[in-house]
């Protein structure tokens, strides 16, 4: 079976991991974050948008993380972080353009 150089593991993600731990690490300090300062007045809402907000930040730091400690990998798995990188941007901009007033 040819796979046109897709990799069929099933854990599609685990060679990236750094780049995801990152991500979910700063998404959840930034969402407590944007929850005290109750800018929506709905603490849900305020989570979300802090989460949100903060996933291509967490992102970049994650694939610097992955370029120092595994260089090689980021060349390997290029789909797999391309679909990261696409989803984090998606999210950020979904909640970008948002009505804070639900």
């Amino acid at each position: 079976m040819q796979t046109h150089g897709i990799k069929t593991n099933p854990l599609l993600f685990s060679p990236i991991w750094r780049i995801i731990a990152c991500i979910v690490t700063i998404q959840m300090v930034s969402a407590l974050f944007v929850m005290n300062l109750q800018i929506s007045g709905s603490t849900l809402l305020d989570a979300f948008y802090g989460a949100a907000l903060s996933t291509p930040t967490g992102f970049i730091f994650g694939l610097i993380w992955q370029a120092i400690y595994s260089k090689n990998s980021i060349r390997e798995n290029l789909i797999p972080i391309n679909l990261v990188l696409f989803l984090s941007l998606a999210i950020s901009a979904g909640a970008t353009f948002l009505p804070i007033s639900l």
